[in-house]
């Protein structure tokens, strides 16, 4: 029986990755089953990840023209499709365990191609663009389809904040004009692909934004979750 296979999304800095953590802890304990994470792109754990860091660090480009969105995109799709598949220790791969019922929880998926282009995209193209990658992801590659995908909305601010609180290098999406960008087009993008949005930010007494804590960002999409009947 096929396990759930859930992606969580939002702009750089939106606490994906704390918010991955506290939900596999939620369905392990509360569904009493396997769930792994697993963070996208794959940076040094594989060698397609390395090709995603030359293209995030090292100056690969290609000619900026009609086709060079579908060219950088292949890139994290060759790359998920590479982590999806290989073959573990176990004689599995991850898609295979996903279909034996464990629960796959991506920090990123197909999804954040779409978050970081809707920023310099109108509709159209976007729709274009979508389409595209997923009938390469979906169709050609055989990548698993999530059941759900949950994207956290948080101000710009408060994710480049939590940017620069990392100490790490960061690449041309963690700018301050593109994360504003790309969080203007949340709800659309949203609106167009049946995403769950999740506000994750509050006015604290001093009148701006800050995060809600862990776990009521956790009982938000644990709530969505059980909504839409997954469990």
């Amino acid at each position: 029986m096929r396990g759930l296979c859930i992606a969580i999304e939002g702009i750089d800095g939106s606490g994906k990755r704390t918010l991955s953590e506290n939900l596999r802890n939620k369905i392990v304990k509360e569904l009493n089953t396997e769930a792994e994470i697993i963070s996208f792109p794959r940076h040094k754990e594989e060698f397609s990840g390395e090709l995603v860091d030359k293209f995030l660090y090292e100056g690969l480009r290609f000619n900026k023209d009609v086709y060079q969105p579908i060219r950088e995109g292949m890139l994290y799709s060759i790359d998920r499709m590479v982590s999806l598949g290989r073959i573990r220790e176990n004689g599995l791969s991850k898609m295979d365990e996903l279909y034996n019922g464990k629960t796959l929880i991506f920090d990123r998926y197909l999804s954040s191609n779409f978050i970081h282009r809707c920023n310099n995209m109108d509709e159209e193209d976007l729709k274009n663009y979508i389409y595209l990658m997923e009938d390469v992801e979906f169709n050609v590659m055989g990548l698993p389809i999530p059941d759900i995908t949950i994207v956290l909305s948080v101000k710009p601010e408060v994710s480049y904040e939590n940017i620069m609180k990392r100490g790490r290098e960061t690449d041309e999406n963690e700018s301050i004009e593109n994360l504003r960008k790309s969080y203007e087009k949340l709800t659309m993008l949203c609106d167009l692909q049946g995403y769950k949005l999740v506000d994750c930010c509050r006015l604290n007494s001093e009148g701006n934004y800050e995060m809600k804590t862990r776990e009521e960002i956790l009982e938000e999409v644990w709530n969505v979750i059980k909504n839409t009947e997954l469990i």
